[in-house]
């Protein structure tokens, strides 16, 4: 795969590296380079911040940040699995594999191909410098191809050699003309840079031999598989320190494809199974360094220094520094009782490719309350491993405490060191929880009703509760616990709850155990109840029987088999289709009664029922007997079953209806019959009907669920409605009635006048109302109508049109109109038919006669339309087409009122045959619309001729308005989009009308969608939009149009004016750059920006880039308050921006924050930010002064400070002072307090001349900042020799976030007139005396180990619980042993133990499982 490395670039201080470091994933390569396989890495030598890779897929991805970003790119077809990448300069690279060799000149974002032939057996490839290199290819054919190019590969050269069984892989070559390739278990050499090869040297076996690395005399290639192409789960490296004259062979039992030496003896290598190993020994020795590598193959291994790495595969890992951390900074142990125990962990991990050196110690633990179970005090984190710590909690008295351990780890180089300080707390309580007692007894319990009885509790002291609880009777779900737990209980008593329901007589018992918390204890209380009650018993169903109908009168007798009177309150029954009725008690009682223990009665009942088939109810006899155990009986029921035996014919309908039948016409219709019921029908007709009906039926028997049709006949002779009813007897129970019904219908109509007869004008239209009705009891539809004989010299018109319906009892009004054609007579009938249910028709006499008369006129008169304004003038002519004179009588007109006779002749007017006179009508409309009015005109009578012409005329005009007359487009700025008006013209005329503009004055920030010949329909409107565009506005300012439109049919003119305003907002701001100059570590300084809003419209501001660094913080202030971003300032208003650094780190710190301004339009602001944080140290010196005191003397000594340390805050602080126990007792410990003179006691642990104490944030917080007297210590000076003593401060912790270096000065003690033969006297233990002590206190392996001294015969050891019940009793041996008492048969929970001999003392133990 590899490319040939020779690091002649590697110098080293010292020949043996430490390697302090682990393996991080990239993980910021783009999809889907993230999920690449790649088999080669380069790194510019150059520019460390190069670095190219190339893998399967033909992915190649790039960095030029040194691996901070990545991009990728894919290499043209065919390529797919590329093995080598190299570049030259920063543009121009090369990179190559199986299906040949690749070119970029643009720093690998694009590639084409320059592979020298088609053959797809390449492999790597090596260039001098852009245009001079070498690719091989083949080898485990036996031809082994070494090109070279001399021009950047636009030609090749080819050089052959054949020997047998071993492939190429990669070369590398030497300005000197030197070079190297490696092959299947083989060295290859070039003297003339790659024109010519030959062997060199023998690696071992023909084995797949990747990549080489050269350093000096030294040589590394790694192995993969067991043949020449590699095939094959093997693997290893081989070490030559001799130029390949001698190789040193290790086997990892994987394929191995990467080697890079970092020295002459310092190499690593990589492959399969996340497998990199590194030797410093050339070979001899290899270590795997994998930390930090996922499961997964690897391919690639090059380092740019010692400490610089990457390995490449199935993914990219570069070497970071090693990192050792802690999981957690707190251990809450929370409340535990006295003398139990509680474990908790957490984990440190080594992420190094080397072991740590592991410390954990305990500090300020003053009561001993906390314990570190493992590991030891010092231990190893392995390589790339977590190392567990377990703390146990064990506090032996009531209280709070707190400890801290100490982690200290460092490399086993010395190189990464980790510090933490883990908090440990816990809190000890003690159960006082007591119930006021622990039975309860209902001595007499009803069953079935729900008794609750209240149990109280009581404790000492807030913080118990009862915590849960177990049923030990799960089987008794009748006496339950109401009360939910967690329960607090509190001093003046918590009650709890059980509700009883017992659902049979006798005892019932339930037993409950509570559990308390937070100590883990327990107590059963137990809940007794009698349960009495009656119980009822009876029947469970009773049958009756009953022929055709009747009454059964019966008993039910009822039982009491219980322990108390049975009570019967009251019975009902469910629905039932019968008449039930309960008669009463066979004791003559009344309800409700009694029935005593032991004793029945009898219940009378009656019940009647009529229907065939059978009855099912129910009666429920309501009782006192609430037992559950059989179910509830409280409401007890007893089924009843009656059956009823008859026969029933069922007629699906009873009722037959025959509808309406046309008189003399018929009807048959079969009426199925069925036997429904349970016995044999016999029907016999009590009542048969009468005409128009008709029956005919012979004797019939109908078997149960038998059918038969019945025939029955209508024959109406007169219309109307006709009912009958038919009786028929079915058998010895039933009768049944068939009810009939039917109409006669008929048609009949009558006319009204009953005949026609008159003179008519010839051409002259005669109407005639001729009205008929229906007399019949049908509607009728009139289809047709006939002349007989047909009708000539006359034409007819009749409305309405046929068909018409006419409802009985209704009439309709036709409109019958004949004209004379010519002088002539008729004499016949008009006849009508219609149709119906009952058909019919009906004829009208018709006797006519015509004359002649010859006086005509226009049909209408018609004006044409006036537009806007005018008047009108026409004129009738009234024309005698006659011989003889004939003479008008009449002129008028009626209507609208625009309308009136101009001039007419003089009435009566006399118009000679073939003559004609006019009449002048004059139109003049003062409104628009359209107008008529009726030109009367009448002649001579008798039989004269009238004239109704119609006058028609209409008038039009447009009026033009709009909308308004200036469009204001308002105050916008250059990036507002357009904005687009509206302007509505109306025309509320009838015309239609026609604008065309005449003056158009406006720019091309204007523009109208139309603005000439527009039309405009009347009683419409027209919208015209106009859009202002105010980035074509050059600058701020105002701009204006107007428009005139003309009016083309009624003269008019039309004027629109439009305006807008161009502004350009901008905030200011006090200022652009703030430099906090000096600012103090773990301090915040703050600077106002204030931004005020001096334009006309309001502006938002959004921080549109914050500053890098974290320790700059913006927010907003207005109206003292803080405002989230993004804010809208409002005009002629101001925020202030609150710019603050927290000077977190040491340092000078410069950074910037962009802010974005909008309304509208938006700009850019930069303000840039300045500070440094200076380094902050402080030194000092705790000390003891040197103090004197008589024996017996009570002694005050101080730890002091030297100086002030005003800066310095404490989280706390812990101290530990150490001198002789024999010469000072301590008493009590105190703090000063902030008024540096009084003193405040504080918690401290002492033993055998060891004081810890502990001084928590309240008291450590500022009491650094005053030099002086700390901590005093008080005590007594005892008698002893020697009488001085050290006053040592062995310990001083200050716990800061500032970086306080102290220094430590012991002090003396020495106490006066001591006598030193009686100083020195000592108490010596007699070793005779008999004694025991405990090995542990916490038993969790079940065997409790004493340890005896001198014990005699006869000792009795005895063991209680916490109820004072001996659970154990044991004799232990005589003499001095360690004795083991097997307690695995105990539960957990606190013991005690006593003995026979009292001078043994007593102990406790806690059990733990």
């Amino acid at each position: 795969m590899k490319r040939i490395y020779i690091l002649i670039f590697f110098f080293f201080i010292c020949c043996l590296q430490s390697y302090a470091q682990y393996w991080e994933k990239v993980t910021n390569i783009p999809s889907p380079y993230n999920n690449g396989y790649y088999l080669d890495l380069w790194v510019l030598p150059s520019d460390h911040n190069y670095v190219w890779a190339c893998g399967f897929d033909g992915f190649i991805i790039r960095s030029t940040d040194n691996g901070t970003t990545w991009q990728g790119s894919t290499l043209p077809s065919p390529a797919y699995h590329i093995e080598s990448i190299q570049f030259l300069n920063k543009q121009v690279g090369y990179t190559s594999g199986v299906e040949g060799i690749f070119k970029s000149t643009d720093g690998g974002a694009t590639w084409f191909d320059i592979t020298p032939s088609n053959d797809e057996d390449y492999w790597g490839s090596y260039f001098l410098n852009v245009n001079y290199g070498v690719l091989l290819g083949g080898g485990c054919d036996g031809l082994q191809r070494f090109y070279k190019t001399t021009n950047g590969g636009i030609s090749w050269s080819l050089y052959v050699q054949t020997v047998p069984n071993t492939g190429l892989t990669d070369p590398i070559l030497y300005p000197s003309g030197l070079g190297y390739a490696v092959s299947s278990g083989r060295i290859w050499k070039t003297i003339d840079s790659g024109t010519t090869w030959q062997l060199f040297a023998n690696c071992g076996s023909e084995i797949w031999q990747e990549e080489i690395s050269i350093m000096g005399n030294s040589i590394v290639v790694p192995t993969s598989g067991i043949m020449c192409e590699g095939q094959g789960n093997a693997g290893g490296m081989r070490f030559s320190t001799d130029m390949g004259t001698t190789w040193r062979e290790f086997k990892t039992g994987y394929p191995m494809f990467g080697a890079v030496l970092v020295s002459e003896t310092e190499a690593w290598a990589c492959g399969y199974n996340r497998n990199v190993y590194y030797t410093s020994d050339a070979g001899n020795t290899w270590q795997l360094r994998n930390c930090g590598i996922e499961n997964v193959n690897l391919d690639d291994i090059t380092f740019t220094n010692p400490s610089d790495g990457w390995v490449v595969g199935q993914g990219v890992y570069r070497l970071k520094p090693a990192k050792i951390t802690a999981d957690r900074d707190t251990i809450d142990f929370g409340k535990i009782c006295s003398n139990e125990i509680k474990l908790d962990s957490f984990q440190v991990q080594n992420q190094s490719l080397i072991p740590a050196d592991l410390t954990v110690q305990k500090t300020l633990d003053f009561d001993n309350a906390f314990s570190i179970v493992k590991p030891a005090y010092q231990s190893q984190i392995l390589s790339c491993s977590t190392s567990i710590i377990v703390v146990k909690f064990s506090p032996t008295k009531q209280g709070k405490f707190q400890a801290k351990l100490l982690i200290d780890a460092q490399s086993s180089d010395g190189v990464t060191h980790f510090s933490k300080e883990i908090i440990l707390i816990g809190e000890t309580v003690k159960s006082t929880i007591k119930p006021e007692r622990d039975t309860i007894v209902l001595n007499t319990a009803q069953c079935g009703d729900i008794f609750t009885t209240n149990l109280k509790w009581y404790a000492d002291s807030l913080g118990e509760s009862l915590s849960g609880y177990n049923s030990l009777t799960p089987a008794n779900k009748h006496i339950l616990l109401k009360t939910e737990l967690p329960l607090s209980i509190s001093p003046s008593g918590t009650t709890t709850q059980f509700q009883i329901q017992l659902l049979d007589t006798g005892w019932s018992i339930g037993i409950f155990k509570f559990q308390y918390a937070p100590c883990n204890r327990d107590t059963n209380i137990t809940i007794k109840a009698y349960g009495v009650s009656p119980i009822i018993n009876s029947i469970d169903s009773l049958h009756f029987a009953i022929h055709c109908s009747g009454v059964i009168i019966d008993t039910i007798p009822i039982w009491n088999t219980g322990k108390a009177p049975l009570i019967i309150s009251r019975i009902s029954s469910t629905l039932h289709s019968g008449d039930f009725q309960i008669i009463g008690w066979t004791s003559n009682k009344q309800l409700p009664i009694s029935i005593p223990v032991n004793n029945s009665d009898s219940l009378i009942i009656k019940y009647s029922y009529d229907k065939i088939g059978t009855d099912i109810f129910y009666i429920t006899i309501d009782n006192n007997d609430k037992t559950l155990a059989r179910g509830d009986k409280q409401t007890y029921s007893i089924k009843l079953i009656c059956t009823v035996e008859s026969e029933d014919i069922s007629i699906k309908n009873p009722i037959i209806d025959f509808g309406k039948i046309c008189l003399n016409a018929r009807i048959d219709t079969l009426i199925p019959i069925k036997n429904i019921g349970n016995l044999q029908a016999n029907l016999n007709i009590l009542k048969n009907c009468s005409l128009p009906f008709y029956l005919q039926i012979q004797q019939l028997n109908l078997n149960p669920n038998e059918s038969e049709n019945i025939e029955l006949i209508f024959s109406p002779t007169k219309k109307g409605e006709f009912f009958d009813t038919i009786n028929i007897k079915t058998g010895d129970c039933k009768e049944i009635s068939i009810y009939l019904k039917g109409i006669g219908i008929e048609g009949l109509l009558n006319t009204d006048p009953r005949f026609i007869s008159d003179i008519l004008m010839v051409n002259q239209p005669k109407n005639y109302s001729l009205k008929i009705s229906n007399v019949g009891n049908i509607p009728l539809n009139i289809i047709n109508y006939t002349f007989t004989p047909a009708l000539t010299g006359f034409s007819v018109d009749l409305q309405p049109q046929l068909s018409q319906v006419i409802d009985s009892n209704q009439s309709i009004t036709f409109n019958l109109q004949i004209i004379a054609n010519q002088i002539s007579a008729y004499k016949g009938s008009l006849c009508f038919e219609a149709t119906g249910l009952c058909p019919t028709s009906i004829c009208i006499p018709i006797d006519l006669t015509s004359l002649a008369r010859s006086i005509t006129v226009e049909n209408a008169i018609n004006f044409p339309s006036i537009y806007c304004s005018g008047e009108l003038y026409d004129t009738l002519w009234i024309r005698n087409y006659g011989i003889a004179p004939d003479t008008v009588t009449q002129i008028s007109i009626s209507g609208d009122a625009s309308f009136n006779i101009f001039q007419s002749p003089k009435l009566p007017a006399i118009i000679d045959g073939k003559d004609s006179v006019g009449v002048i009508i004059h139109f003049l409309p003062t409104i628009e619309g359209n107008f008529s009015a009726i030109l009367h005109i009448e002649t001579i009578q008798p039989l004269g001729q009238t004239f109704d012409i119609p006058i028609n005329g209409s008038f039009y005009r447009t009026i033009i308005s709009s909308n308004t007359t200036k469009l204001d487009f308002g105050i916008k700025e250059k990036c507002d989009d357009p904005i687009t008006k509206q302007f509505t013209v109306y025309n509320i005329g009838m015309a239609e009308e026609t604008l065309y503009a005449i003056d158009k004055q406006f720019a091309d920030y204007f523009s109208i969608d139309k603005f000439d010949n527009l039309v405009i329909k009347g009683k419409d409107s027209l919208t015209i939009n106009i859009t202002f565009y105010p980035e074509i506005a050059e600058k701020a300012g105002a701009y204006s149009g107007e428009i005139i439109w003309a009016t083309t049919l009624c003269p008019d003119t039309l004027k629109l004016e439009f305006a807008a305003q161009i502004i350009e907002p901008h905030l200011s701001y006090s200022k652009f750059d703030i430099d906090y100059l000096n600012v103090w570590k773990d301090d915040i300084k703050y600077d106002t920006i204030i931004v005020t809003n001096n334009s006309t419209v309001a502006r938002n501001i959004q921080i549109i880039k914050d500053p890098d660094n974290s320790d700059f913080q913006i927010f907003a202030f207005s109206n003292n308050s803080v405002i989230d971003f993004p804010i809208l300032i409002q005009p002629q208003s101001s925020i202030e921006l609150i710019v603050s650094f927290n000077a977190n780190a040491i340092g000078e710190f410069n950074d910037y924050f962009i802010i974005e301004e909008s309304s509208v339009c938006e700009d850019t602001i930069t303000f840039h930010l300045q500070a440094n944080v200076p380094l902050e140290q402080y030194y000092s010196n705790v000390f003891i002064e040197k103090y004197q005191a008589h024996w017996g003397d009570t002694l005050t000594f101080y730890i002091e400070l030297s100086d002030d340390l005003p800066r310095v805050t404490a989280q706390n602080i812990s101290t530990t002072v150490e001198f002789d126990t024999y010469l000072f007792y301590p008493i009590e410990v105190s703090v000063r307090g902030e008024n540096l003179i009084s003193y405040y006691p504080i918690n401290y642990e002492y033993s055998y001349g060891k004081l810890d104490a502990f001084i928590d944030s309240s008291k450590a917080f500022s009491l650094l900042n005053n030099k002086g007297k700390l901590i005093a210590i008080k005590g007594i000076a005892l008698y002893s020799s020697p009488s001085i003593t050290p006053l040592k401060i062995s310990d001083f912790q200050v716990t800061t976030s500032k970086e306080l270096y102290l220094t430590k000065e012991d002090g003396n003690l020495l106490v006066l007139d001591v006598c030193i033969p009686i100083g020195r006297q000592r108490i010596i233990i007699n070793n005779t005396i008999p004694y025991i002590e405990l090995v542990s206190q916490v038993v969790d392996a079940g065997v409790l180990e004493l340890k005896c001294f001198n014990l005699p015969d006869g000792i009795q050891m005895y063991i209680y619980n916490t109820y004072g019940e001996k659970v154990k009793n044991e004799t232990l041996p005589k003499g001095t042993n360690l004795v083991s008492i097997d307690v695995g048969d105990l539960v957990s929970g606190v013991y005690f133990i006593s003995f026979n001999n009292t001078e043994l003392g007593n102990f406790k133990f806690i059990v733990i499982k």
